[in-house]
């Protein structure tokens, strides 16, 4: 089975599966709204959009930016939209299914001129005295969590000198020399000019990347997305 969190949607109340065959999603069109945080979504929102309109070119993706995992949980919920990428919830949330499709190791952004910026690794210890930038700190967004968690586990509560809600603008603040954050992995290839990315020895925490959406969400059109959903993001243990 995939990695769906809560009960499987299918059958009765819902009127379809989750695991929905191609021919029986074949000619669906209408819009779908799809909330995403930003930068840290740039490996997996693009190929789904592609794939999407590549087997299902009557679908409309509307696509919202700066929904953190808190904002994206509540408006799957709500059914203000119907899909949201998020960190995958530590505690399962009422009515709200998710999915895994992407599991990340923790690591350090520097600036270029920071002392350990040409180190192949680091200890997350040895950050303990820089300044940090960090998202925000509201608790509506897993990566600020997994941040903090990581530095808890090494010893250390992270002096934050600037939150910001956009993750690129993050790194466009340690690459301005600002502070250090961490980051997963997957931003490594995008990281601007003037900033690094240093994996942490040894790996402190993963970030676990999720699509969530409502299980009492009939929509033939989120099935048809679901279903590629699953098709494109292989499962991944646990």
């Amino acid at each position: 089975m995939p990695s769906f969190r809560g009960r499987t949607v299918c059958c009765a109340r819902c009127g379809w599966p989750v695991r929905r065959h191609r021919a029986e999603t074949e000619g669906v069109r209408g819009n779908i709204r799809i909330g995403f945080s930003g930068a840290v979504n740039h490996l997996t929102l693009p190929p789904l959009t592609r794939a999407v309109r590549r087997r299902h070119p009557d679908i409309k993706m509307v696509l919202t930016s700066r929904v953190r995992t808190a904002d994206g949980l509540a408006s799957v919920a709500n059914g203000t939209l119907d899909l949201a990428f998020v960190g995958l919830p530590e505690t399962p949330v009422p009515s709200v299914m998710t999915r895994l499709v992407a599991s990340e190791e923790i690591g350090a952004v520097l600036p270029l001129d920071h002392p350990l910026a040409q180190e192949k690794s680091i200890p997350l210890q040895a950050l303990a005295g820089d300044d940090f930038i960090s998202p925000p700190l509201d608790g509506s967004s897993s990566m600020t969590e997994v941040m903090l968690a990581s530095c808890m586990a090494a010893g250390f509560r992270p002096r934050i000198v600037q939150e910001l809600s956009d993750p690129y603008m993050v790194l466009t603040f340690v690459a301005a020399g600002v502070g250090v954050t961490l980051m997963s992995s997957g931003i490594a290839g995008i990281i601007p000019s003037g900033a690094t990315y240093v994996a942490l020895d040894p790996p402190q925490h993963f970030m676990n990347h999720a699509v969530a959406w409502s299980e009492e969400n009939d929509s033939a059109v989120l099935a048809a997305v679901l279903a590629v959903v699953e098709e494109i993001f292989p499962e991944i243990p646990k």
